[in-house]
């Protein structure tokens, strides 16, 4: 993961991802993502772990969050 630790922008759209906690195990890694592209994806749900610090956008449309719940977890990312 080193080699990724200035990684700004990150695409994952139409993957599949179904899971956010594969985005809360896996991304967070990148301490200086700013952009995260998860448009197209079957995501359902959002919950907010410490870790996104750098993270300025995140595009989710095209999936399948179906609770306000989910939408004001994004309140949570100190830089949204």
């Amino acid at each position: 993961m080193a080699n990724f630790a200035n990684l700004k922008v990150l695409n994952l759209e139409s993957n599949d991802i179904t899971d956010w906690d594969e985005i809360n195990n896996d991304i967070r890694k990148f301490p200086s993502l700013e952009s995260l592209l998860l448009s197209k994806n079957k995501i359902t749900h959002i919950s907010y772990i410490d870790g996104f610090q750098a993270l300025k956008s995140i595009y989710l449309s095209k999936n399948q969050i179906g609770k306000y719940q989910s939408l004001n977890e994004l309140n949570k990312f100190p830089a949204l």
